[in-house]
């Protein structure tokens, strides 16, 4: 009888690992990895018990023991926990974890039960007739709690997720054998209730029977592979794509397909199944570990194949799979979007083109009104005609206003916006901006205040123009829409990111009408007006604060409005600058501050001066620009003409129109510089252009201009170029401006 049980419990231990074997194959599923904890219990009692039987001693006997609860108390809250999840039940976690704790209580109170009498009252050594020795055990109170706590819940909950589970009588039920199952789960209590009984005294069969029946389970489930719920699932999916999969070993033969794949490679068959893929489909085979996409055409169709290869646990490569997409719609979207792309940006360029056509051609009658209303401002001091020039100077200038905010628009649009970073003064450039926009708000009878505070550093680096171009923009705004009141201008800074950078913060505050809650977002976009039947009597074009968003964005700032309707308006913006001068406002020299007004006025009389323009007017108002300084000045209507000019007189400034019928001012320069000699490499060439699109200045620069200065002219601008090119040895400085303007009047040739 000893021989025979010995024989059996080595069955049981073999039948174990046997399972266990199998479960090695599977992909690591909570199912398995719960099956594979229940057979390493399953094979730890068993290995323990079977050391018990042939133990020499009782002390051994009682160390196997302990080997055997050790893997009993694993068992059945693993196999409990894998009947929910087999049986699609949620599992009760806190109570399991709860039993694990008291699991794992009681295993300590058995490691250390040959110094107590809590699990074992008493211990003996026994021997049998047949000369067989055992342990004989008086059981304590602790095994009542290990029999009800440890074995008897975990059970009693596995049977009822089973017997559930069976009177769901679903197809299920019957697929996953539910019922045998739980037949099989009864053997164990049987077992275990024949020994606690005293009905089997020498030999506990429960191990044995225990590991048997989870074994038989183990095997059951695996041949039907539906415990692996991760690959059924898989497998629908596959057979649910439509795109299509091709498996191959590692000699590249094909092992499995899914049925899109068949329906793209007709040679896809049963009788594919072991050949090599190359045989069939026209694939390069890839080297180990690549990853090889090749572009495939069938009939109107494009496949794209993707090969991956698949290495198994260990890194090594056990074959690829071969993913075959189909990019026909991608494909053809990718050509649409690119179409679309193209006549985008044809679009864009022809709105560029138009944009800078309209700009010439707006700005060439500009530069007339500009220039001569500027002229006769010069020769009529003291007249009333004088009031009238001053009106259409204002008005062109608010007219070039418009145009260079459409301009500004479309820089932004297209991304062509750049900054122009220098250091500058801030209080400096704000009280210029005050003192320009002090006449508008004096004539509205409006208080325009400006404060600082005085503890920021004086001197930044950033783009000072669009800084001082967003302050016009926003108290132009305030003086607009207050009828009475006040608009301020506050300046003030906090620390940036790092010790080099100052966030700027501005406010710009009117006691204007306000804006409706609901009209605050649309502030900001382009051409919107609010409130516009309250405000139909402002004039402008709502490009204003737009570009004031788009530059300000571009400085990487923020720009933020709050309002109260009837009560006032307040715009907040921050941008973030460098420091230059870490000195306060308080310790900003006096002699930094700029007069920006003011013309350095001079004469140089042998000076010779081409002026280029096919128009008349502009020949005309550039002359009377000219004429102040002294200059002996030549005119030429055309590219042709003036290559005459430079060949039989030697220039020291040519002026040179850019858009100009038959030869343009680049074409002219590039034959003047090559064909003139020293007389066309001599000149400072500026171009005069209505052109002020983006990128302007780098095509005059890289075609022989040295500057360009944009139509309409100003007298400002002109003199600062003036005083660039013309070296100061040569200049003279009169008496005053108004006699320089005065001598020109009495030498006023008698053609003007």
């Amino acid at each position: 009888m000893n021989i025979a049980f010995l024989g059996l419990q080595v069955i049981g231990i073999c039948t174990i690992f046997f399972a266990l074997a199998l479960l090695l194959s599977g992909d690591g599923s909570r199912e398995q990895k719960m099956m594979e904890y229940f057979l390493v219990g399953a094979l730890i009692q068993n290995i323990g018990y079977l050391l018990e039987l042939t133990a020499p001693t009782m002390e051994a006997a009682l160390v196997a023991v302990k080997m055997q609860h050790l893997g009993t108390i694993t068992i059945p809250i693993c196999y409990c926990y894998f009947i929910y999840i087999y049986c699609f039940e949620e599992a009760p976690l806190r109570l399991l974890k709860f039993m694990g704790i008291i699991d794992g209580c009681l295993l300590l109170v058995i490691l250390t039960c040959d110094h107590h009498r809590f699990f074992y009252r008493q211990v003996g050594w026994q021997t049998t007739a047949e000369g067989h020795s055992y342990l004989a055990l008086d059981y304590g109170p602790g095994y009542a709690v290990f029999i009800i706590c440890a074995t008897l819940i975990p059970y009693v909950m596995s049977l009822r997720v089973l017997i559930r589970a069976c009177a769901r009588k679903g197809e299920d039920a019957v697929d996953r054998k539910y019922g045998l199952i739980l037949g099989l789960s009864f053997l164990p209590v049987i077992a275990l209730y024949t020994y606690v009984t005293k009905l089997s005294r020498a030999y506990d069969f429960t191990p044995v029977v225990l590991g048997l029946v989870l074994s038989c389970v183990v095997i059951m489930i695996w041949s039907r592979r539906v415990y692996d719920f991760g690959s059924l699932a898989s497998g629908a999916l596959l057979n649910s794509m439509s795109d299509g999969v091709i498996a191959l070993d590692e000699k590249r033969r094909i092992v499995n397909y899914n049925p899109a794949a068949a329906e793209i490679f007709p040679g896809l068959n049963s009788r594919a199944i072991g050949r090599n893929i190359g045989e069939i489909l026209d694939f390069q085979e890839p080297e180990p570990g690549e990853d090889v996409k090749h572009d495939i055409f069938i009939g109107d169709r494009y496949y794209q194949s993707h090969v991956e290869p698949v290495p198994d646990r260990f890194g090594v490569i056990k074959g690829h799979v071969v993913l075959i997409l189909d990019m026909t719609e991608i494909r053809n979207n990718i050509e649409e979007i690119k179409r679309i792309r193209i006549q985008a940006e044809q679009a864009n360029e022809a709105k560029s083109e138009f944009l800078a056509n309209m700009s010439h051609e707006i700005r060439t009658p500009m530069n007339a009104i500009v220039g001569l209303s500027d002229i006769i401002m010069e020769e009529s001091k003291g007249r009333k005609v004088y009031s009238y020039a001053c009106d259409i100077k204002s008005a062109s200038r608010n007219l070039l206003a418009l145009i260079n905010d459409i301009l500004d628009l479309s820089k932004v649009e297209a991304g062509k916006m750049e900054l122009v970073n220098a250091d500058y003064h801030i209080k400096n450039m704000a009280d210029e901006v005050i003192n320009m926009m002090d006449g508008a708000a004096s004539k509205r009878g409006i208080l325009l205040k400006c404060e600082y505070d005085m503890s920021i550093p004086c001197k930044y680096y950033g783009d000072e123009g669009r800084i001082r171009q967003i302050l016009i923009n926003l108290l132009n705004n305030g003086l607009k829409f207050t009828r009475e009141g006040y608009v301020k201008l506050s300046v003030g800074g906090r620390p940036g990111e790092d010790a080099d950078t100052e966030i700027l913060h501005i406010e710009v505050r009117d006691t204007g009408c306000g804006i409706k809650e609901e009209d605050l977002g649309k502030i900001f976009e382009n051409f919107s007006q609010v409130d516009a039947k309250r405000n139909r009597s402002v004039e402008g074009t709502g490009l204003g604060l737009s570009i004031t968003r788009h530059l300000v964005e571009l400085m990487k700032g923020t720009i933020r409005v709050e309002s109260v309707y009837g009560e006032g308006t307040v715009f907040i913006l921050e941008i973030p600058q460098r420091i230059v001068d870490r000195r306060s406002l308080t310790e900003l020299p006096k002699e930094t501050i700029r007069k920006e007004d003011e013309i350095q006025a001079f004469t140089a009389e042998d000076c010779r001066v081409l002026v280029v323009d096919d128009n008349l007017v502009n020949r005309k108002v550039a002359r009377g620009f000219l004429r102040p300084y002294g200059f002996i000045i030549d005119e030429a209507e055309s590219g042709p003409k003036s290559i005459e000019c430079v060949k039989q007189t030697r220039y020291d400034i040519i002026f040179m129109d850019h858009m100009m019928p038959e030869m343009d001012g680049i074409e002219a320069v590039q034959l003047i510089r090559t064909e003139c000699g020293e007389n066309g490499t001599r000149p400072v060439i500026i171009a005069l252009t209505a052109n002020a699109m983006e990128g302007v200045r780098e095509m005059f620069l890289a075609n022989g201009f040295q500057d360009f200065i944009t139509k309409p002219l100003d007298k400002k601008a002109l003199n600062e170029a003036l005083l660039k090119w013309i070296p100061e040895r040569r200049r003279k400085e009169p008496d005053t401006w108004e006699k320089s303007v005065e001598k020109m009047r009495k030498a006023k040739p008698a053609e003007q």
